[in-house]
């Protein structure tokens, strides 16, 4: 199917940098070109590194992997995910990831400004796709027209990057435009497959961009719903129909995923994490993230120092 996670079947055993990057991994040039846009081969980018893209993020970076061909094992926010070609793998900004590249991996690696890119998309489409570059996302490229069209995308971008000639942003940001416009006809697929109507979706999606601005103040589920003008029922009819989860169980979700790049990645202490996150008693922080994880913090932290 468009658009699904593939299954989790792994965790990064090693921890990541806390500070977020405003450069590409390990290229000490600062990126704050608001225009910037970098594309290179995956074999040119992987092979420098022997293959191996240890967990980072960028703070103002969106990143899309293009895989053709081969296998990536991806690293996103603590979780691994086994993708073979053809794939688009997309990284938001602030996303830890990190990739173990099979030598024979052939594709590409997009990276771009994030605002650059916010830019150029019109207002319907952000309305409409908001999910695919808010969202790391696994995307298969499920027909052999999408796996040639989007290599041969990225190939003539790279040659107008290269180019002097008059019209050459131009031609860029068009064919830029039209890469997220062919991505966005999967977030249609989605929305078909489910059967909810756009006002629905557009719901879902703003209501998990109100949790992304929130989720640390522990708004109520009351709250959610009057800031979207919509009842707690409806509200919980809408997500169980997009990820077939309650809208508590996103909140909830958003906090665990969060404590737990804190834990992975950080050195904070536990109390100084759940004050972090909103919570007011660190001994409640713990119960919930056992809850939620099956093993208190302390223990979840541990082992992943210990793999």
């Amino acid at each position: 199917m468009t658009g699904q996670r593939l299954s989790i079947v792994a965790h990064k055993k090693t921890l990541a940098p806390d500070r977020p990057s405003p450069s590409l991994y390990r290229q000490p040039t600062l990126v704050d070109d608001f225009e910037f846009i970098h594309i290179e081969t995956i074999r040119d980018r992987a092979q420098r590194h022997d293959w191996v893209i240890e967990p980072h993020r960028h703070s103002n970076l969106f990143q899309m992997i293009v895989l053709i061909d081969g296998e990536i094992e991806a690293n996103i926010d603590g979780d691994t995910h086994f993708v073979g070609g053809p794939h688009a793998i997309l990284i938001p900004p602030l996303t830890i990831h990190g990739f173990k590249l099979d030598i024979n991996s052939e594709g590409y690696v997009f990276t771009l400004a994030d605002a650059y890119l916010r830019s150029l998309l019109p207002a319907r489409w952000m309305r409409e796709c908001y999910g695919l570059i808010d969202m790391a996302n696994i995307i298969e490229l499920n027909t052999d027209q999408e796996s040639e069209q989007y290599p041969l995308l990225l190939k003539n971008l790279i040659q107008e990057q290269q180019c002097k000639e008059f019209g050459r942003s131009l031609i860029v940001e068009s064919y830029i435009r039209i890469l997220f416009a062919k991505l966005g006809r999967h977030q249609d697929t989605i929305k078909q497959a489910i059967g909810m109507h756009d006002t629905q979706v557009d719901i879902y999606y703003r209501y998990r961009d109100l949790i992304n601005k929130n989720y640390k103040e522990h708004w109520t589920l009351n709250q959610y719903a009057a800031a979207l003008f919509v009842t707690e029922k409806q509200l919980n009819e809408i997500c169980k129909r997009m990820l077939n989860q309650t809208a508590h169980q996103l909140i909830q979700g958003r906090q665990t995923m969060e404590a737990r790049r804190l834990l992975l990645y950080t050195l904070s202490t536990i109390e100084q994490i759940s004050y972090e996150l909103g919570f007011q008693d660190p001994a409640y922080f713990s119960r919930f993230f056992k809850k939620q994880c099956g093993q208190p913090p302390s223990q979840f932290r541990n082992q992943y120092k210990k793999e």
